[in-house]
């Protein structure tokens, strides 16, 4: 990948992805909601049948990790 002095963004996707309507747009606004000029927006990447889907009033990600606290007994 190569970035230049002058470039504000950088996008890096991979071979089986593919891109809902209008992404350019509806990811500068979730960039602008994070109220933060250094943010890094990232997501585990869903089936392409997935695309678009709405499920409980939200466009839902998968979710690849989590934290726990404490030790297992």
């Amino acid at each position: 990948m190569l970035l230049h002095d002058d470039d504000e963004f950088c996008l890096q996707i991979d071979s089986h992805m593919d891109f809902e309507q209008d992404f350019d747009t509806k990811i500068m606004a979730s960039w602008a909601l994070a109220e933060n000029e250094y943010a890094i927006l990232s997501t585990y990447v869903h089936d392409v049948e997935a695309l678009g889907r709405d499920i409980g009033g939200r466009h839902e990600v998968a979710h690849i990790c989590k934290t726990e606290w404490g030790a297992k007994v």
